[in-house]
């Protein structure tokens, strides 16, 4: 082992990170899986739900990849959603009853809202670097484009494909 390799594993070893702040992200995002689950049952068309469940699969990575981080760092992964995955669900639900337009709508409110969540952990001091780095380069973005594909199925007269 070069002596680089050593102190990086030291370092690695000795790294902390606020493991609640990061569970509030995980249940986030099981909040998330839940929601898309439930939104797959409701939407008609071929096309829909091959988009949403894209969405749905870039969920349950961010789920896997939080839980690792969460084990990483000493805590214990949450295992559901806790009260917000109960409100989306019941948000997306009674969306179900007015239009597949409000479900949706519904969808790219609860990405903002990650979005909004993942911003304060980067401005979080007591979450790892690299969990942030992590963030930063393709939790957000993901989100983003969450949004744009939420927006774009919400589009009037737009060509599906």
């Amino acid at each position: 082992m070069y002596e680089s390799d050593s102190a990086m594993n030291e370092g690695a070893a000795t790294a902390t990170c606020d493991t609640n702040h990061l569970n509030a992200l995980l249940r986030g995002e099981l909040s998330a899986v839940d929601t898309y689950e439930l939104a797959l049952t409701r939407i008609d068309g071929n096309w829909a739900a091959s988009k949403l469940q894209h969405v749905l699969d870039d969920h349950r990575r961010a789920t896997a990849w939080l839980a690792e981080r969460v084990r990483t760092f000493g805590g214990e992964p949450s295992e559901n959603p806790g009260l917000w995955g109960a409100f989306a669900s019941l948000v997306t639900e009674s969306a179900r009853l007015i239009g597949p337009a409000t479900a949706l709508a519904a969808l790219k409110q609860g990405e903002q809202y990650g979005i909004n969540e993942y911003e304060e952990a980067l401005r979080n001091e007591d979450v790892d670097p690299e969990c942030k780095d992590h963030i930063r380069t393709r939790l957000i973005p993901e989100c983003q484009r969450h949004i744009l594909e939420l927006d774009h199925m919400m589009a009037p007269d737009e060509p599906k494909s």
